[in-house]
């Protein structure tokens, strides 16, 4: 079993409907004093992921399995703002991580039973769809997921985040095989908005056929997803992910796959049956027509997906491979005027219908994120807000001083409200407007 991490940042929801037993982890700065799981005699300092040649050696192996990963999620005490590096509970001079063991039978872990989220909704005035407030669902509904053990600057996605990612899967015409090279987000209980590139174009076309959306993946690889967290004797595992059937698959019409600007590059995909919601399917909100007129450079945005990562370069070498665990990378907005620039320079001529973020080093969504959601967290709602979808970037993903660019999706609220519509399926009304 082989398992590629990226390190990565994401802002966490507190979601006041769907409390469990666990505790909100304090954010450290810097140099603090922290615990470290499993030694309860000894203490650590929170530093610099990069910084901590134990945590390093922890992360430099290919099999993680449940005790590892679970073990590195609790390592995790803050963010550093100022470098947008992530910080680790480092074991002081003279000391070391224990090996982190499991000590509950994974055949016997009990997985969680789903709990039911009460969206879907009839009857609701489609006039006020994009009136106050933007939304045929009522507030606090779309964008939520569960309260858990987190903090700023942590590094893994938990089992339950971002239950809004869908992931793509194609069925190969040369052959059986089952491929997953995109993501998407789900917006509607029928309806999963990905890039257009991953479903228009000679090489998808010739090569492979869409087949399902998936909801409720976190590892790949594993049959059963569990995560063990600090001072709780069983698992937590999550029940297994669905595969949605597509039926109808909808490119922006004013989408070329030609184009190497990548304008419109959108689509929506319509599914065979209505998604279940519960906390590990849930629509992202849509933002509202205003919310690019509020963007700033530095803005923060989070991005997650089954992307590619060089983390584990002595095995791989600096070879991408994709990620079989759910990534997330938090990411700053980047000035359009600056971007637009850097991507003239290459023949590239961006359109107001799409944003830039990111151009850190090492930090991007890289080509497996495809259609993957760019959101942000609205902490006055405490929702997650979907604000752009991958489309393209530099070829050497996480190249310093050149963001990625994505589908501004507020300029494009009027085709998805008007493609739903005109199928009949704002009778079940469950779209997900802020």
């Amino acid at each position: 079993m082989e398992k590629l991490i990226k390190v990565l940042f994401l802002l966490f929801l507190i979601n006041p409907q769907i409390i469990n037993s666990r505790k909100m982890r304090a954010s450290l700065q810097i140099g603090d004093d922290c615990k470290i799981p499993n030694q309860k005699s000894t203490r650590g300092i929170c530093i610099k992921r990069q910084d901590c040649a134990d945590y390093e050696e922890l992360f430099n192996v290919t099999d993680l399995g449940v005790e590892r990963l679970s073990f590195v999620l609790r390592l995790n005490c803050g963010f550093d703002k100022e470098s947008w590096k992530s910080l680790v509970c480092c074991p002081k001079p003279g000391n070391t991580y224990k090996k982190p063991d499991l000590d509950v039978d994974l055949e016997s872990a009990i997985v969680r039973e789903p709990e039911k989220n009460e969206t879907q909704e009839t009857n609701v005035d489609l006039d006020n769809r994009f009136g106050e407030g933007n939304g045929l669902m009522p507030k606090r509904k779309c964008g939520m997921q569960a309260f858990d053990d987190r903090i700023v600057g942590g590094e893994l996605c938990e089992i339950d985040e971002f239950p809004w990612a869908a992931l793509l899967l194609y069925e190969s015409k040369s052959s059986n095989l089952t491929l997953n090279a995109c993501g998407g987000a789900l917006i509607h209980s029928r309806y999963v908005l990905t890039a257009g590139h991953c479903v228009k174009g000679e090489t998808i076309e010739k090569a492979v056929t869409l087949k399902y959306a998936r909801m409720g993946e976190y590892d790949l690889t594993t049959d059963k997803d569990c995560i063990q967290y600090e001072d709780e004797e069983n698992l937590d595992c999550a029940p297994p992910p669905v595969d949605y059937e597509i039926n109808e698959i909808i490119p922006h019409p004013s989408y070329d796959p030609k184009n190497p600007s990548k304008h419109h590059d959108l689509a929506l995909l319509r599914l065979k049956e209505t998604v279940k919601y519960n906390e590990f399917a849930v629509p992202i909100c849509l933002p509202t027509k205003e919310f690019s007129k509020g963007l700033v450079p530095g803005y923060v945005q989070t991005v997650c997906g089954w992307g590619k990562t060089d983390y584990f370069r002595s095995k791989y070498g600096s070879k991408l491979v994709q990620s079989p665990i759910k990534l997330k990378v938090s990411l700053p907005y980047v000035d359009k005027v600056n971007c637009t620039k850097k991507y003239f320079d290459g023949g590239i001529k961006l359109s107001p219908s799409q944003i830039c973020a990111g151009g850190q080093k090492a930090k991007d969504s890289c080509s497996g994120d495809s259609g993957s959601p760019l959101m942000y967290f609205d902490n006055k709602k405490f929702q997650w807000v979907l604000t752009g979808i991958v489309s393209f970037g530099q070829k050497r993903c996480g190249t310093e001083g050149y963001p990625a660019v994505y589908v501004n999706v507020t300029n494009y609220l009027p085709w998805i409200e008007h493609t739903i519509s005109a199928r009949g399926d704002d009778e079940e009304v469950t779209l997900s407007f802020t």
